[in-house]
């Protein structure tokens, strides 16, 4: 089932030149994803869905005030894995394309596999396909920083949120008034209030590679500027 939703960019998601922030972009792509999801599964109770890949194409900046549409619908779904795909369109034109995996897990926190009456409902449509080669961490980092989790920072989950961890990013990305053209994100194992997380970042001209980490890997993120 495809959906389209119409969104106005308010101010808050934007930075200090009324970009849209990437951490404000991924709110907005996980809320027609929430809005979408409720549509389709109805009353299905006792699991929920965690983000584990994103792979995004920026072609056009998202200003302050800007109207958008946000359609969204279901990829593919192979056993573990649930791909899905968003498009953001300003003024008739497509401006963004966006693959993201997630996973099904239960009430207990388990990774299932997704049962054959969801895979009925959602449906697959062909569509823009993430790399099946995932981004690594890099052998060695040029810089490293250390992260304060807030407790704002943390969802319903107990969790850092999602959109929070381009947060992280973006306190140490320099943009130098470029913007962000692809990003590939893969979340590898949540983040908690108690932890007390480092980001380890390489900047190469255009190329952004980082990894967020404690005693383990967290996020591995490749970004690339134009």
């Amino acid at each position: 089932m495809k959906s389209k939703y119409t969104y106005k960019i308010p101010f808050y998601l934007c930075n200090q030149n009324l970009h849209l922030r990437a951490d404000g972009l991924l709110k907005l792509l996980v809320d027609a994803s929430s809005r979408n999801t409720a549509e389709v599964e109805g009353d299905i109770e006792g699991y929920h869905w965690i983000l584990y890949r994103w792979y995004i194409n920026i072609y056009d900046k998202i200003l302050s005030e800007d109207e958008i549409e946000i359609e969204t619908y279901s990829r593919k779904i192979d056993r573990f894995f649930a791909y899905r795909n968003f498009y953001i369109y300003k003024s008739g034109v497509k401006i963004l394309e966006a693959d993201c995996k997630w996973l099904l897990v239960n009430d207990e926190g388990k990774i299932v596999r997704i049962f054959p009456e969801l895979i009925e409902k959602y449906g697959q449509s062909e569509g823009f396909a993430m790399p099946k080669s995932e981004v690594k961490p890099l052998e060695n980092y040029s810089k490293v920083q250390n992260i304060h989790i807030r407790k704002s920072d943390i969802d319903v989950n107990g969790h850092v949120n999602n959109s929070n961890y381009l947060q992280y990013i973006e306190d140490v990305i320099n943009l130098e008034n470029k913007s962000i053209k692809n990003l590939d994100l893969i979340y590898k194992k949540e983040l908690k209030y108690v932890d007390q997380p480092k980001i380890h970042y390489s900047q190469n001209n255009n190329i952004f590679e980082c990894a967020i980490s404690t005693d383990n890997i967290h996020t591995i993120a490749k970004i690339e500027l134009e």
